[in-house]
């Protein structure tokens, strides 16, 4: 998107005998996944038998928890809640009660990894 924009308006600029300077500011911090971190989300994941897609692309809906990994170690994931689903902050948008216990799951299996106790189970 960037490289177009800036191509348009050089197009513009060089049709109107202008010369122009673009600077960018991004106000959000890019969220980095510490690797250690990533490996033990996804193996624990895996060891829960679930799918784990590791996306290709950076997702926009980050950036609070970009501004914790900036400063401490660790890994944003999602439980994913189906390709249909309208996203977070979509006016449409209705939390999936039935991805809780993947999430519970989830998570209590990286508490038990990291400190050796199993979390209380969930209830039915």
């Amino acid at each position: 998107m960037k490289a177009s924009l800036t191509a348009t308006i050089n197009a513009i600029a060089q049709h109107a005998g202008l010369e122009v300077s673009i600077a960018w500011h991004e106000p959000f911090v890019a969220a980095y996944n510490h690797p250690d971190h990533y490996a033990h989300v996804v193996d624990a994941a895996q060891t829960l038998g679930l799918s784990v897609q590791t996306l290709t692309e950076p997702m926009r809906w980050s950036e609070d928890v970009a501004e914790f990994l900036a400063r401490w170690p660790g890994a944003l994931f999602g439980i994913g809640s189906g390709a249909h689903h309208p996203q977070l902050h979509n006016p449409d948008y209705d939390f999936p009660d039935a991805i809780l216990s993947t999430a519970h799951d989830l998570f209590c299996a990286l508490v038990d990894r990291h400190h050796g106790m199993a979390a209380p189970s969930a209830p039915q």
